[in-house]
């Protein structure tokens, strides 16, 4: 690419961009690869009269590795020269810039739990210095192509025919490539201002996407949103945009109000991994269904975090109280964590009481053991992970979590359960949260804390919640002599299930062992019901003509025994209540866990039939 129009896309970025005022302090952030048009960035900052031009180089080889060597408690440590900076920048009021040229997957098989971890302990530090300019700084992101990234996009070109390419690519969307891209600008952001006016003007409250791809989703707004778009002004009155390139007028969309499918046409990179072949599915407002072809449980783990991080900021978490055995539910997170465990590793539950039957909110419960547990699995890779109860004088259940892994500081110990409160602003995290698990705990009038004697002597975490003893009814002793005798090669099992893929899931995992019989919808799913008469059914949720709700209505009509299973890929507490309240027997989510079908499958048949 000529040095000529590479500085004019220099200029761009200062001038544009970020908008350097006289006097004015710049940072600048790119990697190794790009010197010399950072070298022309920094010249063109000058030229704006910027006092100052720091640039920070990264190289994402040694981020990678880092990330695999360092501890988990010294990639959470912020440095004083780095508070430093921080408190640098809230003196003075920099411009900061971002040159993007790393590979969109570069950092794919470092361990991403502890990558999320770091940068969420870090938050709260830097959060108070980031309060303080919010709003007040310029800043911009800009493209430069990286060999890696462009032989991906471009990979029968040589790295350097390549690179061109996406050179072009970049420059042609910045409108950088003719004219003058200053005044190109000027003209792009009165062009988006009268966009958005005359958006604003048709008073839209709801929007509707549809491509060829597939998607089709519409969502509804907030009655008193407004289109934006193009550049931005801080509180000192100063003009910028922070994105180069920019082509959106967005607005905020009304919660509840989404309903449909969109497909993705690009992957997500998503910490330095990337995201494929992706669509989700919304019902109501909520993401009802997803699925990646590349990194899925990524997917899965980023859309349940802002599911629940959203009901947290909302203060919305559901909370439904029943009677509960501790001891079979204690029973069946065991059997859900078995293979989160790394090998060598020991895992003993210890149950507390002999019998213990209490009232209480299992799906929380469940999900705060399941994510304490499942963060002992990712820290111990040795010796062994030991979780359960006990009871505490006479009205407090103490529940551990104890294991022999890398341990924890007690600086660590002293701000693990802060809240990281907005996914965008440092870093995005992809696991639970253990600020979530202590909103949970408060929420069920209990307690949170860790205990760890420091690095490498382990950790053990622990909650209270208090002791509410319940009765539940056991089922007649002369039920199972109405159970039905039957040949476990005669079983028949209805499937209900719209996605083709996902029958084929279902058919690789029991075919082998069952007759199979597939219903596209639910409509399908009640004719041949009354048709084969099957001994189980898994039904899906969300289906077209009739969804699994509808038919299993239908289905009791015929049959109250006819154990019927729900799939679902559904987040919140009380749809799994509406679903056990809804004629299913139990559930299993998207995706679906071979273990975790089989051993629902295995407990609905034998409560139902005896085996010869």
């Amino acid at each position: 690419m000529k040095k000529s129009i590479l500085r004019e896309y220099a200029r761009l970025i200062a001038r544009s961009g970020v908008n350097v005022q006289p006097g004015q302090e710049v940072f600048i952030a790119a990697e190794l690869d790009q010197p010399e048009f950072v070298k022309m960035l920094v010249e063109e900052c000058y030229k704006c009269k910027a006092k100052k031009v720091v640039v920070d180089w990264d190289y994402q080889p040694l981020q990678k590795l880092h990330f695999r060597y360092r501890t988990l408690t010294t990639l959470s440590k912020l440095d004083n020269y780095e508070e430093a900076r921080w408190q640098h920048y809230v003196d003075t009021i920099p411009c900061r810039i971002y040159l993007l040229s790393e590979d969109p997957d570069g950092l794919n098989g470092i361990n991403q739990e502890k990558m999320a971890k770091s940068q969420q302990r870090k938050y709260p530090i830097i959060k108070k210095y980031r309060d303080q300019i919010e709003n007040k700084y310029q800043w911009c992101i800009a493209a430069v192509p990286g060999e890696a990234w462009a032989k991906k996009l471009f990979p029968n070109l040589r790295k350097s025919q390549a690179v061109e390419k996406l050179w072009e690519a970049i420059l042609s969307t910045s409108r950088a490539l003719e004219g003058d891209p200053v005044a190109n600008w000027d003209a792009h952001n009165k062009d988006m201002h009268d966009r958005c006016a005359y958006l604003n003007g048709l008073h839209i409250r709801e929007l509707r996407y549809k491509s060829a791809n597939g998607t089709d989703f519409q969502v509804g707004m907030i009655p008193e949103a407004q289109f934006c778009g193009g550049c931005e002004k801080s509180l000192q009155g100063i003009v910028f945009n922070p994105n180069i390139p920019t082509e959106e007028c967005f607005i905020s969309p009304m919660r509840g109000k989404a309903e449909g499918i969109v497909y993705a046409t690009k992957p997500l990179s998503y910490q330095g991994q990337l995201i494929d072949g992706f669509w989700i599915k919304f019902h109501e407002g909520k993401a009802v269904e997803w699925h990646a072809e590349k990194n899925n449980d990524l997917l899965l783990q980023l859309i349940g975090d802002i599911l629940d991080l959203a009901k947290v900021e909302a203060n919305t978490l559901e909370f439904t109280y029943k009677p509960t055995d501790l001891n079979v539910l204690m029973h069946d997170i065991e059997m859900s964590v078995q293979a989160k465990v790394q090998n060598g590793v020991a895992l003993n539950c210890v149950k507390g009481l002999a019998e213990c039957h209490i009232e209480t909110e299992p799906t929380r419960l469940t999900q705060v053991l399941i994510n304490l547990i499942t963060n002992a699995c990712k820290f111990t890779d040795k010796g062994s992970i030991t979780f359960g109860y006990e009871l505490q004088g006479e009205d407090t259940l103490y529940f551990f979590v104890r294991d022999t892994g890398c341990g924890i500081s007690k600086e660590g110990q002293a701000r693990i359960f802060q809240r990281f409160v907005k996914l965008n602003e440092f870093a995005q995290g992809t696991g639970l949260g253990l600020s979530i698990c202590q909103n949970i705990i408060n929420k069920m009038k209990g307690t949170i804390g860790v205990k760890s004697d420091g690095e490498g002597k382990g950790s053990t975490f622990w909650f209270t919640i208090p002791y509410l003893p319940a009765v539940i009814k056991k089922e007649d002793d002369s039920a199972g002599e109405s159970k039905e005798f039957i040949e476990r090669d005669k079983v028949t099992i209805l499937i209900a299930e719209d996605n083709e893929s996902n029958y084929i899931l279902f058919e690789s995992l029991l075919a082998s062992r069952y007759k199979l019989i597939h219903a596209w919808d639910g409509i399908e799913a009640v004719e041949l019901y009354k048709e084969h008469n099957p001994q189980l059914i898994i039904m899906d949720i969300s289906m077209p003509r009739m969804d699994g709700y509808e038919a299993t209505l239908e289905i009791r009509k015929l049959s109250a025994n006819v154990p019927i299973i729900a799939v679902t890929a559904y987040a919140y507490a009380s749809d799994k209540d509406k679903i056990l309240e809804n004629g299913f027997n139990s559930y299993v989510s998207k995706p679906i866990d071979a273990k975790e079908l089989n051993e629902k499958l295995k407990s609905a048949l034998t409560s139902h039939f005896i085996f010869l």
